[in-house]
């Protein structure tokens, strides 16, 4: 279904000019909480590694104990065995990963490039569809809002 072409008159340019005022008030505060975003970032981070790491003993805990109770094993051996299992595994796997890497990392490479001219190729075209005098107000507003961002950085 194409795009609705965008609609002209005094709506759409206080449309354009709040929809810039959002975008430069959520960068100011991301400039203004950029420690604390990083730090919710990292905390967020270390909850799910947290998680993860107690999923993984509760697997390693389970498959121990079907380990004692089927072959009859100590602790000590159904840990070897685990332990040997894994490493295996994750042999395995790295062998594996670096099997397919240059296929992988042309894959994504190849998708990424594509993502980004399609995106370049949409702002542009947006552009080139405003009308002169939307343009102006958009060009005014983004360097109204980045002259107020350096000020108030720089106070």
């Amino acid at each position: 279904m194409p795009k609705k072409p965008p609609r002209v008159g005094e709506k759409s340019a206080r449309e354009l000019l709040s929809r810039i005022g959002r975008q430069f008030a959520l960068l100011f505060i991301v400039i203004v909480l950029f420690d604390h975003l990083i730090e919710w970032l990292v905390e967020g981070f270390h909850l799910i590694l947290e998680l993860l790491h107690l999923l993984i003993e509760v697997m390693e805990h389970l498959a121990e104990e079907l380990l004692e109770h089927l072959l009859h094993t100590s602790h000590h051996q159904s840990e070897t065995i685990i332990f040997n299992t894994v490493m295996l595994l994750a042999v395995f796997g790295i062998f594996h990963l670096f099997q397919r890497w240059p296929e992988l990392s042309l894959s994504w490479r190849t998708r990424a490039q594509t993502g980004w001219q399609n995106y370049k190729m949409q702002k542009v075209g947006a552009w080139q569809r405003l009308p002169r005098r939307h343009k102006l107000i958009v060009t005014g507003a983004y360097a109204t809002g980045v002259i107020l961002i350096l000020f108030l950085l720089t106070l």
